[in-house]
């Protein structure tokens, strides 16, 4: 017996704002905060504790702490016409969501992960200056192209993927591998 209590979420814009955090949580990780997308008042987001995806959301509800493994399926379900049933509310975290979706239904033991870290002053502040930036594609990749073989070697041994990070400076664009 599923005892429940509908949620007011509406399930297109819940799928798109779990596939931009999707990336961002670990489930390797030992920490139940990193292993879980955060669906809480005005915001989906979650964490690594590297990378950290929020997106804004219109969401005034007990904390839905929806485990990685299912960030691919959930999607799937929440469709037009879905609706959510969260359960085993305790200390305004939902225990268990249901998705239902006409002739897909969907069953989440969800996570308790306590008391969640407050994600907003990781994010920068809002900056009135609008900046423009404007590159030149062939240039780009004429300078990548140049800097990829020093980017796949890491002292004297070489790697098998390498990654770039693009910074934008004052004046000047800097390149370089992490």
């Amino acid at each position: 017996l599923f005892r429940s209590q509908p949620v007011d979420i509406d399930p297109v814009a819940l799928a798109a704002a779990l596939r931009q955090v999707e990336y961002a949580p670990d489930d390797g990780d030992v920490r139940p905060v990193a292993k879980a997308a955060h669906i809480e008042r005005g915001r989906v987001w979650a964490t690594d504790g590297k990378l950290l995806g929020r997106v804004a959301f219109p969401y005034d509800g007990p904390t839905i702490a929806l485990p990685d493994n299912q960030l691919k399926r959930a999607p799937d379900v929440l469709a037009t016409g879905a609706t959510l049933h969260i359960a085993n509310v305790q200390d305004n975290q939902a225990g268990s969501l249901r998705i239902d979706n006409g002739h897909l239904t969907l069953v989440v033991r969800l996570q308790h992960v306590g008391r969640l870290p407050d994600p907003e002053p990781l994010l920068p502040l809002p900056n009135d200056k609008h900046l423009e930036v404007v590159i030149d594609r062939a240039g780009l990749v004429a300078a990548l192209r140049r800097f990829m073989p020093f980017a796949l070697m890491v002292g004297y041994k070489q790697v098998v993927m390498a990654y770039v990070a693009l910074e934008l400076q004052e004046g000047r664009f800097l390149m370089t591998n992490t």
